[in-house]
C-alpha cells in the first residue's frame, strides 16, 4: 500500500495524535528488538492509505513491516469522543461544565464500510474531551503492540513458512485463506492480544507517573486508593469498545468468527494485564474486579447509546455462551501454540 503522507493532516491536534503513535511505535520496537530481537531482522512501520479500519503485519525476506491505515488514530478519536458524550461513561468525569468539544461527525459504523455512517454528536467537557484523546492514544498504541505481538510469537514466520504469503490482516473479520485453520487464526489473535497487553503495562505506568501534571489525568483516574485498579480496569473496557467497533455490528453476535468475540477478547485481556500490573505492582485484586464491572457495564452501555452494541449482548444465556467460548479459545490456544512454537520469539510458559 502506499505510504500515508502526513503533512496531509494540517489540523494540529489530529497531526499530534499521529506524531504521539509514531513516537511510541518507535519505543515499543526499539525494547522488544533489544530484549527479545536483537539477532532477528528488524521491524519497520509506518501509516498507509486505505479506505478501510485495518492494520496489518508482513513478512520479507529481511525485516518485519507493521502497516496502520491511515484511518486507525482519527476513527479511535471520533469513537472515544462519541462514547465519552454519554454522562454515564466514567460518570465521575464532569460532564455539566462548558464544552471544550460541541461537533456533530460523521462516524463510520461499519469498518468494513466506509460508505456506512452515522452522525455522532460529540459534546465533551475538558475533562472527558482529554479523557477520550487518552483512550484514543491508549487504543492506537495497543493496535500497534498487537501488531508486535503477532511477530514475537512467530506468527509472521509460521504464516509465511506455512502458505507463502506472510502478510497478517487481523482488525477486521475476514474469511480464512491460505493453509492456515480458522482456529488457529483465532488462537493467534488472543497470543497478539496477551503480548500487547504486556506491553501497554509502560503507558499505564506513564499515565500513574504524570498524573500530577494534569489536572484533566488526574480526574481520569479517580480516586488515589484506587488510581491503578481503576486505570487497568478502563484499559480493558475501552479495547472492549474497540474490538466490538472493529469487528464490524453485523459480526457482533457471531461467536464462532475469525476473530474470537469481543466479550471473550475482553475478558481474556483482563486476565493477561491482571497478571502483567501484578508482575509490577502491588493493589488489591477485589478493588479492580469492582472497577472492572462498573467499567465494563458503562461501557456497553454507552455502546449501545451510540448503537454499536446489540441489546442480545446483556442477556444472561449469552452471557454464558461467551463464557463456553472462552473455555474453548484457551484450550484451543495451548493446542496451536505448542503446534507453532518453533517460529515463536519467546517460550511460552
Amino acid at each position: 500500500m502506499k505510504p500515508f503522507d502526513l503533512n496531509l493532516l494540517t489540523e494540529p491536534s489530529i497531526r499530534r495524535e499521529y506524531d504521539v503513535l509514531l513516537r511510541r511505535a518507535e519505543a515499543v520496537t526499539k525494547s522488544v528488538q533489544d530484549s527479545l530481537g536483537a539477532d532477528r531482522d528488524p521491524i519497520k512501520y509506518h501509516f498507509v492509505e486505505a479506505d478501510v479500519f485495518n492494520a496489518c503485519v508482513t513478512r520479507d525476506q529481511d525485516a518485519y513491516f507493521i502497516e496502520i491505515n491511515n484511518s486507525v488514530p482519527l476513527l479511535m478519536m471520533i469513537l472515544f469522543g462519541a462514547l465519552l458524550s454519554q454522562p454515564d461513561m466514567l460518570p465521575y468525569l464532569d460532564s455539566k461544565s462548558g464544552f471544550a468539544t460541541n461537533e456533530n461527525l460523521p462516524a463510520v459504523v461499519d469498518p468494513l464500510n466506509f460508505e456506512g455512517r452515522a452522525i455522532w454528536d460529540v459534546k465533551l467537557t475538558a475533562e472527558r474531551s482529554f479523557a477520550a484523546l487518552t483512550l484514543a492514544d491508549m487504543c492506537s498504541l495497543f493496535i500497534f503492540c498487537h501488531e508486535i505481538g503477532h511477530i514475537v510469537s512467530g506468527h509472521a514466520d509460521a504464516q509465511s513458512a506455512v502458505t507463502g504469503d506472510g502478510k497478517i490482516a487481523e482488525l477486521i473479520s475476514v474469511a480464512p485463506k491460505g493453509k492456515i485453520d480458522e482456529t488457529v487464526l483465532q488462537a493467534w489473535e488472543l497470543d497478539a492480544d496477551g503480548v500487547a497487553a504486556s506491553l501497554m503495562i509502560s503507558f499505564i505506568d506513564e499515565l500513574l507517573t504524570l498524573r500530577n501534571a494534569r489536572s484533566e489525568l488526574d480526574a481520569l483516574l479517580g480516586d488515589r486508593e484506587e488510581a491503578l485498579p481503576n486505570l487497568l480496569a478502563i484499559a480493558v473496557s475501552s479495547l472492549f469498545a474497540v474490538f466490538c467497533y472493529i469487528t464490524g455490528t453485523r459480526d457482533q453476535l457471531d461467536l464462532k468468527s475469525t476473530h474470537p468475540h469481543p466479550l471473550v477478547r475482553a475478558h481474556y485481556l483482563h486476565d493477561m494485564i491482571l497478571n502483567a500490573a501484578e508482575a509490577k505492582w502491588t493493589f488489591d485484586r477485589g478493588t479492580f474486579e469492582k472497577c472492572f464491572d462498573e467499567r465494563l457495564d458503562e461501557t456497553m452501555h454507552a455502546l449501545e447509546q451510540i448503537k454499536l452494541l446489540p441489546a442480545r449482548i446483556l442477556e444472561e444465556d449469552f452471557g454464558s455462551a461467551v463464557q463456553e467460548d472462552m473455555r474453548w479459545q484457551i484450550n484451543n490456544q495451548k493446542r496451536v501454540k505448542a503446534e507453532f512454537a518453533s517460529w515463536s520469539w519467546v517460550e511460552w510458559g
